[in-house]
């Protein structure tokens, strides 16, 4: 008998063939006078279709494999964690793999929950995950499959997180002399008005207050919690804003502050630095003296030998008055603040003044210099600078 061919033209044709195939063989044997003991019969069970692989997306032709059945279900357990600039993604595995055991898991990331891309492929021992370089701020939307060679399984559930960052430096730092050797470093508030900034999509919990000596190196001075109400002593809490006083200082000390906010994410930059100068109560007046000409009277001074360590700024004039005529201080009488003139480091003050004797209804004492032809005056100097006044000067005596 002649050989023949048979077409093969796909793999799910050949439980087709296979019987034919054998019947012919059988009787060309037999043709040739061969005998066979009596052979069982043998179900032949049709086989699945294999399903594309490999760079062809065809199967090894003649290879029969079993049906693959269903597809994955959803991975369980599915969590999103929001974290510094990133998004950190759990799950456990199928409760049952379907025909074929996973393979890869395929993850989906949206900012709007309607519009997926793909993020990872993943290998199915990992079952876990970190989205990094995500910005600040911006909600996110996770979705999770489970892919073998039966097809990829349904969706989990949707999972979101919103990543967060470093707040950005404290907005309006500002350093203040707040009394004797203190100094208030200030933020958060100007005029009334309190100053945003970003937080980072994470609540800020505290404030580090750092010094420094020269600009450069910086040291952590103090921490103010975010959540602290009014607070005296070291710490001082503001209505909208924050403070923070430092303490025992050494007068005329030039020191620079900054702030740095800290959130979930950790600390955020430095604010912008700010400078301030301790001070303390500055002398008196030195060297009072005063000289009366025609009625007019004038008074000069040296600057104090000690300003306190910061700049005077003014000094105040206070003259006598007597309850009783001529009566010198600390009998019947009280000071009265006659004038102001500005300061200066360094610099010697003067101030001139003309007595009046007749004194118009309804103005008496308002910044007058009351007095009449040879009557006595009294005067003293009192030196101000950022933290306040000085003892009054040694009084001056003179007849007009």
């Amino acid at each position: 008998m002649p050989n023949r061919w048979f077409p093969c033209t796909a793999i799910h044709t050949i439980h087709r063939m296979n019987y034919r195939v054998l019947t012919l063989l059988f009787a060309m044997l037999s043709a040739s006078g061969l005998a066979f003991a009596a052979t069982p019969k043998v179900a032949v069970q049709p086989s699945a279709v294999v399903p594309p692989s490999g760079p062809s997306g065809k199967p090894p032709v003649g290879k029969l494999i079993p049906a693959l059945g269903s597809a994955p279900p959803a991975p369980a357990g599915f969590t999103a964690t929001a974290g510094t600039e990133q998004v950190a993604l759990a799950w456990t595995q199928p409760t049952a793999e379907g025909a074929a055991p996973v393979d890869t898991y395929l993850l989906q990331r949206s900012t709007d929950g309607t519009t997926w891309s793909d993020v990872a492929t993943i290998p199915p021992t990992g079952r876990k995950w970190f989205d990094p370089q995500r910005a600040p701020g911006v909600g996110l939307s996770y979705r999770l499959f489970a892919n073998s060679a039966s097809g990829i399984g349904a969706s989990s559930a949707i999972v979101t997180a919103t990543p967060f960052g470093p707040a950005s430096p404290p907005a309006v730092v500002q350093v203040a002399i707040s009394g004797d050797r203190r100094l208030n470093i200030l933020w958060g508030v100007v005029g009334g008005v309190v100053q945003t900034y970003a937080n980072g999509a994470s609540a800020v919990t505290s404030y580090v207050v750092q010094r420094s000596t020269d600009g450069r190196t910086w040291t952590d001075h103090g921490t103010l919690q975010a959540s602290d109400g009014v607070r005296n002593g070291h710490g001082l809490y503001r209505p909208g804003g924050y403070g923070f006083t430092d303490s025992n200082l050494t007068p005329g000390a030039r020191l620079s502050y900054r702030v740095i906010a800290v959130n979930g994410a950790g600390r955020g930059a430095p604010s912008a630095p700010v400078e301030g100068v301790a001070g303390t109560f500055p002398g008196g007046p030195e060297s009072l003296k005063m000289t009366v000409s025609w009625g007019l009277v004038s008074l000069k001074w040296d600057p104090p030998k000690n300003s306190g360590g910061t700049q005077v700024t003014q000094y105040k004039i206070e003259v006598w008055r007597a309850k009783v005529p001529n009566a010198a201080p600390g009998g019947d009488g009280y000071w009265w603040p006659l004038a102001t003139v500005p300061g200066g480091s360094g610099t010697a003050g003067s101030f001139t003044s003309r007595p009046s004797c007749s004194v118009p209804a309804g103005v008496a004492g308002v910044n007058m210099d009351i007095g009449c032809p040879l009557s006595r005056k009294w005067y003293r100097v009192t030196t101000v600078n950022a933290v306040g006044d000085s003892a009054p000067s040694n009084w001056v005596t003179g007849v007009l």
